[in-house]
Protein backbone atom coordinates (compact mmCIF):
# COMPACT_ATOMS: atom_id res chain seq x y z
CA UNK A 1 0.00 0.00 0.00
CA UNK A 2 2.79 2.38 0.86
CA UNK A 3 4.57 1.62 -2.41
CA UNK A 4 1.39 2.43 -4.37
CA UNK A 5 1.11 5.76 -2.55
CA UNK A 6 4.72 6.64 -3.43
CA UNK A 7 4.14 5.75 -7.10
CA UNK A 8 0.96 7.79 -7.18
CA UNK A 9 2.64 10.81 -5.56
CA UNK A 10 5.59 10.60 -7.96
CA UNK A 11 3.27 10.36 -10.96
CA UNK A 12 1.27 13.40 -9.80
CA UNK A 13 4.43 15.42 -9.27
CA UNK A 14 5.82 14.56 -12.70
CA UNK A 15 2.50 15.28 -14.37
CA UNK A 16 2.26 18.71 -12.71
CA UNK A 17 5.84 19.48 -13.73
CA UNK A 18 5.14 18.56 -17.36
CA UNK A 19 1.99 20.68 -17.46
CA UNK A 20 3.83 23.75 -16.11
CA UNK A 21 6.71 23.23 -18.52
CA UNK A 22 4.41 22.93 -21.52
CA UNK A 23 2.52 26.09 -20.51
CA UNK A 24 5.76 28.07 -20.27
CA UNK A 25 6.64 26.82 -23.75
CA UNK A 26 3.23 27.94 -24.98
CA UNK A 27 3.69 31.38 -23.41
CA UNK A 28 7.07 31.71 -25.13
CA UNK A 29 5.46 30.84 -28.46
CA UNK A 30 2.70 33.40 -27.92
CA UNK A 31 5.23 36.08 -26.96
CA UNK A 32 7.10 35.37 -30.21
CA UNK A 33 3.86 35.75 -32.13
CA UNK A 34 3.10 39.00 -30.28
CA UNK A 35 6.41 40.47 -31.35
CA UNK A 36 5.49 39.76 -35.00
CA UNK A 37 1.77 40.58 -34.86
CA UNK A 38 0.28 43.50 -36.68
CA UNK A 39 -2.26 45.67 -34.91
CA UNK A 40 -5.24 43.45 -35.63
CA UNK A 41 -7.51 40.93 -33.95
CA UNK A 42 -4.76 38.30 -33.77
CA UNK A 43 -2.74 40.57 -31.51
CA UNK A 44 -5.72 41.01 -29.19
CA UNK A 45 -6.29 37.26 -29.03
CA UNK A 46 -2.60 36.61 -28.28
CA UNK A 47 -2.52 39.24 -25.52
CA UNK A 48 -5.52 37.61 -23.90
CA UNK A 49 -4.06 34.09 -24.22
CA UNK A 50 -0.78 35.13 -22.58
CA UNK A 51 -2.73 36.70 -19.73
CA UNK A 52 -4.86 33.58 -19.37
CA UNK A 53 -1.85 31.23 -19.29
CA UNK A 54 -0.05 33.47 -16.79
CA UNK A 55 -3.11 33.31 -14.55
CA UNK A 56 -3.24 29.53 -14.89
CA UNK A 57 0.37 28.98 -13.79
CA UNK A 58 0.32 31.67 -11.09
CA UNK A 59 2.27 34.49 -12.77
CA UNK A 60 -0.28 36.98 -11.52
CA UNK A 61 1.70 40.18 -12.05
CA UNK A 62 2.43 39.37 -15.68
CA UNK A 63 -1.14 38.18 -16.16
CA UNK A 64 -2.47 41.55 -14.98
CA UNK A 65 -0.09 43.43 -17.28
CA UNK A 66 -1.05 41.42 -20.36
CA UNK A 67 -4.72 41.55 -19.38
CA UNK A 68 -4.61 45.34 -19.16
CA UNK A 69 -2.72 45.48 -22.47
CA UNK A 70 -5.50 43.37 -24.01
CA UNK A 71 -8.18 45.72 -22.65
CA UNK A 72 -6.33 48.80 -23.93
CA UNK A 73 -5.76 47.25 -27.34
CA UNK A 74 -9.42 46.18 -27.54
CA UNK A 75 -10.39 49.80 -26.93
CA UNK A 76 -8.14 50.88 -29.82
CA UNK A 77 -9.70 48.27 -32.10
CA UNK A 78 -13.19 49.36 -31.05
CA UNK A 79 -12.49 52.98 -31.95
CA UNK A 80 -11.07 52.03 -35.35
CA UNK A 81 -13.81 49.52 -36.12
CA UNK A 82 -16.55 51.95 -35.09
CA UNK A 83 -15.23 54.54 -37.55
CA UNK A 84 -15.07 51.88 -40.27
CA UNK A 85 -18.45 50.42 -39.19
CA UNK A 86 -16.99 46.91 -39.12
CA UNK A 87 -19.40 44.94 -36.94
CA UNK A 88 -17.39 41.69 -36.89
CA UNK A 89 -14.32 43.42 -35.43
CA UNK A 90 -16.52 45.29 -32.96
CA UNK A 91 -18.01 42.02 -31.69
CA UNK A 92 -14.60 40.32 -31.56
CA UNK A 93 -13.02 43.22 -29.63
CA UNK A 94 -15.91 43.38 -27.15
CA UNK A 95 -15.74 39.62 -26.55
CA UNK A 96 -12.00 39.60 -25.88
CA UNK A 97 -12.17 42.76 -23.80
CA UNK A 98 -14.72 41.05 -21.54
CA UNK A 99 -12.57 37.91 -21.40
CA UNK A 100 -9.50 39.95 -20.45
CA UNK A 101 -11.46 41.72 -17.70
CA UNK A 102 -12.73 38.37 -16.45
CA UNK A 103 -9.21 36.98 -16.35
CA UNK A 104 -7.94 40.00 -14.44
CA UNK A 105 -10.80 39.59 -11.95
CA UNK A 106 -9.83 35.94 -11.44
CA UNK A 107 -6.25 37.01 -10.72
CA UNK A 108 -7.40 39.56 -8.14
CA UNK A 109 -9.65 36.92 -6.59
CA UNK A 110 -6.74 34.45 -6.37
CA UNK A 111 -4.66 37.15 -4.69
CA UNK A 112 -7.42 37.76 -2.14
CA UNK A 113 -8.33 41.23 -3.40
CA UNK A 114 -12.05 40.56 -3.50
CA UNK A 115 -13.23 44.14 -3.89
CA UNK A 116 -11.07 44.68 -7.00
CA UNK A 117 -12.20 41.32 -8.34
CA UNK A 118 -15.86 42.23 -7.93
CA UNK A 119 -15.35 45.66 -9.50
CA UNK A 120 -13.62 44.21 -12.56
CA UNK A 121 -16.14 41.37 -12.90
CA UNK A 122 -18.87 44.02 -12.94
CA UNK A 123 -16.97 45.98 -15.57
CA UNK A 124 -16.71 42.86 -17.71
CA UNK A 125 -20.49 42.63 -17.85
Amino acid sequence: MRRAFIYFFTFCFLFAFCVCFSQNKEIDSLLTLLSKDKKDTNRLKHLYLVSDLDETIGNYDEGLVYGQNAVDFADELLVDATHEKNSSIILFAKKYKARAYNNMALIYFAQGNYSASLKIHTTAL
